[in-house]
């Protein structure tokens, strides 16, 4: 398949010219899709039950390597069983600046061409 084939809907969902949502395709139609299953929680859409990560379980937990390293597993079994157009190489969290806000860094294959694609978690409010 090639890279122009993959078609999806951009995210943040927005109007577009042609209607509504907006269509993507190539590598920001993989981005949206890997940034939405990462973002959407477990439950939060009804059809689709075991969709999402397990991101409201995280808050007030202490950010450790072992704790990266389960929501690294969690997101990489989540984009293996839900996105079948990409092969994961890699998923690593990262810290950024301000305490307790993390980075997953998605590096995947997709038609034979390595990308990276990083998604920010929300910072939960206290």
């Amino acid at each position: 398949m090639a890279i122009s084939d993959i078609l999806g809907i951009k995210f943040p969902f927005q109007a577009g010219t042609l209607g509504f949502p907006e269509p993507s395709n190539g590598f920001d139609a993989l981005d949206a899709s890997l940034r939405s299953l990462v973002l959407i929680s477990k439950g939060e859409l009804p059809m689709y039950p075991d969709l999402g990560l397990s991101v409201t379980s995280w808050i007030f937990k202490s950010v450790t390597p072992i704790f990266k390293a389960q929501i690294a597993r969690e997101v990489r079994a989540a984009i293996e069983r839900y996105e079948p157009r990409v092969t994961v190489l890699a998923v690593q969290v990262a810290e950024r600046s301000e305490e307790g806000a993390l980075d997953v860094v998605i590096t995947y294959d997709a038609a034979g061409v390595e990308v990276s694609t990083v998604v920010p978690l929300p910072v939960p409010e206290v």
